[in-house]
């Protein structure tokens, strides 16, 4: 700086001598000019190629990060933010060539200061490449850590589908299981609607025949009063004598005792136990023509539906029922002669 002011001095001093020295440095300074900004230009290339490829790589690395759909989205815009950046950067290199163009143009002799400018640019451009290629390698390693998630998602996803697939076939056949069984159950239920209508019709028949039974039994017991007043006085007349059979009653109303007091077993086959409730209908129970009381035995005569764990030789009197302490009671036991062997009135 201070030498080429000097020359300038002694050029003013001397005439043209001087001035085509000064001429001649200036020539030597317009090819360093030239070269330098052929360097230059060559740089800008470089350096325009280079920020080309890392826009490609942007743009590449855009394509990618979008097809990764709403879970990189984050990363997608920061990657826009990134792309405004660099347009930004370009825009600011643009500026820089602008005002190298300018100075160039301006053809300054003082090439110190453009010297200073071209590397501070230089550096600038290097820094940013460098901040761009950092973050460009940020942002791969994100978009790797991304993938391998996306892929752990992905395989996350494809189990539960299986899992999902294998429950719907579980339940396809839990619901057909539930079809078969429903359809089962509606036929049973059929069937026992239809066996209870057999059975209730049978049970009416039933009824309607005990009861036919009944009418006839009751119309054949009934005699007249004075005959079984007759009966009774002889069987009072007869009580005299220890009567070989005996009747208990029980006291819950559950069932009648025949006690065989005697040393040897009786024949009861076609005897009859009449049994009478206060003032209704009496009611008989015919005993089996074989049917024998042991000696020193007995036999209980159950209501229905009670004395389920009694033995083999019991009976069940079907017309029997059960009775109170306040009921009057009368039963009559009779051989097949017609005459009464015991009778008990309580």
């Amino acid at each position: 700086m201070t030498h080429e002011t000097v020359e300038i001095e002694v050029l003013k001093g001397n005439g043209k001598k001087k001035s085509k020295h000064f001429k001649k440095k200036r020539s030597e300074q317009q090819l360093q000019e030239e070269q330098q900004l052929q360097e230059e230009q060559q740089l800008q290339e470089e350096q325009q190629k280079e920020v080309q490829i890392l826009k490609e790589e942007l743009e590449t690395k855009k394509i990618e990060v979008e097809t990764k759909g709403a879970e990189l989205q984050q990363l997608h815009e920061e990657k826009k933010r990134n792309e405004n950046e660099l347009q930004s950067l370009k825009e600011e290199l643009e500026k820089k060539n602008k005002e190298l163009e300018r100075t160039r143009n301006t053809r300054s002799i003082f090439s110190l200061p453009l010297l200073e400018d071209k590397q501070a640019a230089d550096a600038q451009m290097k820094k940013t490449n460098e901040d761009l290629k950092r973050q460009l390698k940020m942002k791969d390693e994100s978009i790797s850590q991304l993938m391998r998630e996306l892929c752990d998602e992905k395989q996350k996803k494809e189990e539960a589908e299986r899992e999902l697939k294998q429950l719907m076939t579980k339940n396809t056949e839990i619901e057909k299981q539930l079809h078969d069984e429903k359809t089962k159950r509606e036929e049973a239920e059929k069937e026992v609607e239809n066996l209870k209508k057999e059975m209730q019709t049978k049970l009416q028949q039933k009824l309607h025949d005990e009861t036919t039974k009944r009418e006839e039994a009751e119309k054949e017991v009934e005699n007249p009063k004075k005959e079984m007043e007759d009966k009774s006085s002889s069987a009072s007349q007869s009580s005299t004598t220890e009567p070989l059979i005996v009747i208990e009653v029980d006291q819950q109303g559950k069932y009648i005792r025949l006690i065989n007091t005697s040393q040897q077993d009786q024949q009861l086959g076609e005897w009859e136990l009449q049994g009478q409730f206060n003032d209704t209908k009496p009611i008989t129970y015919k005993f089996d023509r074989s049917f024998t009381l042991r000696s020193r035995n007995t036999v209980n005569m159950w209501v229905p539906n009670y004395g389920s764990n009694y033995p083999p030789s019991d009976l069940v009197w079907n017309d029997l029922k059960c009775w109170s302490n306040r009921d009057k009671l009368q039963f009559t036991l009779i051989n097949h002669t017609g005459e009464i062997q015991h009778q008990l009135s309580l």
